[in-house]
């Protein structure tokens, strides 16, 4: 992994491959016999305004399935309470059984609140076609933060996501 950061950008080029016993049984099924070559990347464009981007090709060693990945939004800090986000996908799920593809919009919002101890935030990702691809459905996430001390917060989140394959509701609290 290469990484450089500076005050206008950032930038991260790296190769993963873990071995099947990395993390000591804490790796993610999903990873295991994988190798993910990517670039994250970061610009600062003012003072309240910067685009990111990334991209990745994931590649199962085992079956010869592939993921691969371009993204890229603009982040807008709007004022000290509010900000927005909205950029572009394009994933591949290339397997035996042919290609699944999702064209997203993406797109959302945080608002903060109660003297920063509150933040309420909605996010989406909507295709221009079928969400074929299993890891980027259209998805909706409403969620919010409560900091309960400057050390600790809960969360309470729900998503709405469907694809070709897939419709279901997901809750996450912590």
């Amino acid at each position: 992994e290469l990484t450089h950061h500076e005050a206008d950008w950032d930038a991260k080029g790296y190769v993963r491959q873990p071995g099947g016993t990395f993390g000591m049984g804490q790796q993610a099924t999903s990873e295991i016999a994988t190798q993910k070559i990517g670039a994250d990347g970061r610009l600062k464009l003012s003072d309240s305004t910067s685009v990111q981007g990334t991209t990745y090709q994931q590649s199962n060693l085992l079956n010869g399935a592939k993921t691969s990945l371009v993204e890229a939004r603009v982040e807008n800090h709007i004022t000290a309470a509010l900000s927005a986000y909205y950029g572009g996908r394009d994933a591949r799920d290339t397997s035996s059984l042919g290609t699944k593809r999702s064209d997203q919009f993406i797109a959302g919002t945080a608002y903060t609140l109660l003297d920063k101890k509150l933040t309420l935030r909605a996010g989406a990702e909507v295709g221009s076609g079928t969400a074929g691809s299993v890891m980027m459905p259209d998805r909706l996430i409403l969620g919010s933060d409560y900091r309960v001390s400057n050390q600790s917060k809960v969360f309470a989140e729900q998503e709405f996501a469907k694809g070709a394959n897939l419709n279901v509701q997901t809750t996450r609290v912590g």
